[in-house]
Order: structure tokens, then C-alpha cells, then sequence
């Protein structure tokens, strides 16, 4: 078993199977772990450590890496990133998606995500939701929140279908259960109001509304629906949202073919940009009464400009 050296021991599953394998989203928990560690050494000044755990971090990236194309060398498949060396491809393969969303291992293009998204597509979908057969059977709405932030990474649209199924199955109390039968969209199995699911939630429509992931940009509307636009009496307003740079408040508000973006922050770590994306062609900027031509879906500003305005077609 040249194949799982390197790789953490077996160990049991966390969908109730008991199956004990040597699980490769163990692995990306621990890889992700390892950079946590070695962010912190660098913010103590650990020269040695960052050295020590920067080889362990690359040569573990490497071990999982030969691990995923060993099993789509010796299964004749296409690159994915498998359940384990055993499973390789059930439905829990959704779990694998962690790789993108929380950890940031992977690009959300990469390869070996784009081909595990195709296997859920294609084997573990009804209705535009993914659907759960082993374990806690059913449409699990955390699970579902994770494809749409993996979607959501790749400005895949298919971020808003599966955002859409979800919140128009929320119950009279603005809550999910932890998985919803496929007919009636009531809870199957797990709690009834279930806490994951709203801070999954929570945590979606944030990654729509900002982005802090790059070390020196801070973006505002990073990737939201164009109908939220379209809207004659449009309001989009956030106050106090945490960020690495700070608390980022801002208002944008409609105005016939405009769009006034008012920005309050208190930057901690001021970003060297600020970029605002737009799900529709900005025409014209107007920044301190200067108006400039676009023709882009983006523009980019300084950290200490406070009032822009938007002109779409």
C-alpha cells in the first residue's frame, strides 16, 4: 500500500456508516491545520518552525496529490477527489468540497474539483439539490450550502438555483432541518431546527456581499444575482461586516440606471484596493465628481474613497 504513505490512519467515518478507511477529507483538515500553523509561526516570528512546517506542508500536499491520481490511474477515471481508498465515490464525496470551501486548498477550478462536481451532478442530484443516500439520508441543506459555495467560487450561476431551492424551503421559523425529504421538504432526519445550517447561511450570502480571501483587496458584491439589481427600489446594505481588513459598512442604493454606493469602514489593516464587482456592464464611475468611461463588470477603487456611483446600460 505504497499509495497511503503519508496519508493519516484509518480512521471511522463522520456519516454514521462506522466504515473505518483511510478518508482523504481527514487529510485536507489536517493539511489545512498544517498553514494554520505556519501562519501562526510567522506572525511570531519562528523562522525555524515556518521552515520546519513549510517542508511538511509541501510534502504532505504531495503525498494527498499522488494519492488522488493514483486512484484515477488504477480505477481508469477521470480525476476527482475520492471519499477513500475504498469508497472512492459514493455520495459522501460531497464532503470532499471542503478542499475549496472552508480550506482553500484547491482552486475551485482545478481539475480534480471540477470532476468531483461532475460525479455529484451526475449521480447525487434531484431537483437542483444534492441528495444524501448514505448516512443521514436526504436533502442535507449544510451539504447543499457547501456545493453552492464551491459554485459560488467558480461564478457558476448554479450558486443562486441551489441558493434559491434552499431558502424557499425554509420553515415558518426562518430555520432548515439538517436533512429535508426529497417529496415534502420537511425534516427527515437530525434536528428540526438546525443551527449549522443557518450559520451556513449566514456565511453564503456574506461571500456574496464581500470578499477578504486576497491578502491586499478587499471586493464589495463580489458575485450576487443581476436580478437583485434589476429591482426598481434595489437596496443593498451591510453594517459592521467583520473582515481580516476590519468592520466594512456600505449602502448601495438604485437610482434609474445608477447605482450610489456609499462606504464606511474601519479598517484595522487598510486594503492597497478596493474592487466592486457588478453582475451587470458599468458604464460610467464617478468618483469626487469625476466622471471615466468603464465598460467593465468592476472597477477599482482606493481604500479611503467613500462615495462612488455606478452607471449601468
Amino acid at each position: 500500500h505504497k499509495e497511503l504513505i503519508g496519508l493519516l490512519k484509518k480512521s471511522s467515518a463522520f456519516d454514521d456508516t462506522g466504515i473505518r478507511d483511510h478518508y482523504v477529507w481527514d487529510n485536507l483538515w489536517a493539511l489545512a491545520g498544517v498553514r494554520s500553523a505556519i501562519k501562526m509561526a510567522e506572525l511570531l516570528e519562528k523562522k525555524n518552525l515556518v521552515l520546519q512546517w513549510s517542508r511538511l506542508e509541501a510534502e504532505y500536499m504531495q503525498t494527498i496529490n499522488q494519492f488522488i491520481l493514483y486512484v484515477a490511474k488504477n480505477e481508469g477515471i477521470n480525476l476527482m477527489i475520492p471519499v477513500s481508498k475504498n469508497r472512492l465515490m459514493d455520495s459522501a464525496i460531497i464532503g470532499s468540497l471542503i478542499s475549496v470551501y472552508p480550506l482553500d486548498i484547491y482552486d475551485a477550478g482545478d481539475e480534480k474539483v471540477q470532476g468531483t462536481i461532475n460525479i455529484i451532478e451526475k449521480k447525487y442530484m434531484y431537483d437542483d439539490l444534492y441528495y444524501n443516500y448514505i448516512g443521514h439520508v436526504g436533502l442535507g441543506v449544510s451539504q447543499n450550502f457547501l456545493l453552492a459555495q464551491v459554485y459560488r467560487a467558480q461564478k457558476n450561476k448554479k450558486a443562486f438555483k441551489v441558493f434559491d431551492r434552499i431558502i424557499n424551503s425554509v420553515s415558518g421559523v426562518g430555520t432548515w432541518p439538517e436533512s429535508m425529504h426529497p417529496k415534502s421538504y420537511g425534516g427527515c432526519v437530525g434536528s428540526g431546527h438546525y443551527g449549522p445550517a443557518n450559520a451556513e447561511y449566514i456565511c453564503f450570502v456574506r461571500n456574496l456581499i464581500i470578499n477578504d480571501d486576497k491578502d491586499n483587496e478587499l471586493e464589495l458584491l463580489p458575485f450576487i444575482p443581476a436580478e437583485w439589481l434589476k429591482q426598481k427600489s434595489c437596496i443593498i446594505s451591510i453594517k459592521n461586516m467583520p473582515s481580516k481588513f476590519g468592520c466594512v459598512s456600505f449602502t448601495c442604493k438604485r437610482k434609474d440606471n445608477s447605482y450610489v454606493f456609499e462606504i464606511d469602514a474601519k479598517y484595522i489593516i487598510k486594503p492597497k484596493k478596493v474592487r466592486i464587482c457588478f453582475p451587470l456592464l458599468i458604464k460610467f464611475k464617478e468618483i469626487d465628481a469625476k466622471k471615466e468611461a468603464v465598460n467593465d463588470d468592476f472597477i477599482e477603487i482606493s481604500a479611503d474613497n467613500r462615495n462612488v456611483i455606478l452607471t449601468v446600460e
